[in-house]
């Protein structure tokens, strides 16, 4: 049995079912507010992975469903002198994770010029108000335009 195995078999046997399902929130998650799971596999699999989830993503495809895939290393690793990233719809963080803390982790790891679209009002120079209700935050270091 090759190492593939095993991924592949709870893949295939132990997610994709509960993927597949109408709504796969109750099974995928114990908790109703943390409707996701973790997916574990072995850092010599990520080739093998790679391929998998994509065939996993057309399966669920052909069975209706809507696949979003956000690749980290797409975000991360583009080509400075071509590509531009634009981080939208980040009010849908709110108020799980805030912008400024995005763009603090973000620091020194992206390579790519990036714009991040935000919903708010401008408080003085470096000041932003999330959708014009919240204190504003004034310790964005970004150029604002």
């Amino acid at each position: 049995m090759s190492l593939l195995d095993p991924m592949k078999t709870r893949l295939t046997r132990d997610l994709e079912p509960i993927l597949a399902l109408p709504d796969p929130r109750t099974k995928l998650s114990a908790y109703h507010d943390m409707p996701y799971a973790i997916f574990r596999y072995d850092p010599g699999e990520e080739f093998d992975l790679r391929r998998e989830v994509g065939m996993l993503e057309t399966r669920l495809t052909q069975r209706g469903k809507r696949v979003a895939r956000v690749s980290l290393a797409e975000c991360l690793d583009d080509d400075p002198l071509r590509d531009i990233v634009f981080i939208v719809r980040t009010g849908a963080l709110f108020p799980v994770y805030r912008t400024f803390s995005l763009l603090e982790q973000l620091k020194g790891r992206v390579q790519a010029p990036a714009v991040l679209f935000y919903p708010g009002d401008l408080d003085g120079a470096s000041g932003l108000r999330f959708m014009g209700v919240l204190d504003a935050e004034h310790n964005y270091r970004p150029k604002i335009f």
